[in-house]
């Protein structure tokens, strides 16, 4: 049985893109054709595009036929081996066949708790940020109406930046 599919890569796109839609027609029949196995001649006009294409192919096929080989050869030597059916079990899983001594761990895992976070914080500030800088700040009475709030955020703000 043979292939039923090919494949066409994006990436011949560009060098087809300045085919008109005549020529692009006739390649893609030529394409089919020989996919087909047919033995076709194509004109000169679309030649060379047609040899990347069947280049392609021709490099696909042989990758298909060396996946095909190796599959046949690893079939040949057996495979896995096929599991024991019981007659009244219901596919259940290997851990459930022999209940009183199970496969894997006699008792679960605790779980891994140990936090690694490091905070490195360095909270320093330049010489012209400090506090003395900035004059006493918490010594401010902050009852005041808005507008003169406002006003000495704005001449504090300066200070900062």
């Amino acid at each position: 049985m043979g292939k039923e599919s090919f494949l066409i890569y994006k990436s011949f796109y560009k060098p087809i893109s300045k085919l008109s839609d005549k020529q692009l027609g006739r390649l893609f029949r030529a394409i089919f054709k020989y996919q087909l196995g047919e033995i076709i001649t194509v004109e000169e006009d679309i030649e060379i595009a047609f040899e990347f294409f069947k280049n392609q192919f021709e490099i696909d096929e042989n990758k298909y036929h060396g996946i095909v080989e190796r599959n046949r050869s690893n079939g040949s030597k057996g495979g896995a081996p096929k599991r024991a059916k019981n007659d009244n079990s219901d596919d259940i899983g290997t851990t459930q066949i022999n209940p009183n001594n199970p496969v894997g761990f006699s008792e679960p895992k605790k779980a891994d708790n140990d936090n690694d976070n490091v905070n490195d914080n360095n909270n320093s500030l330049s010489s012209a940020h400090t506090r003395e800088n900035l004059g006493d700040i918490s010594s401010e009475t902050f009852d005041m109406d808005l507008d003169k709030t406002w006003a000495i955020f704005h001449q504090k703000h300066s200070i900062w930046i």
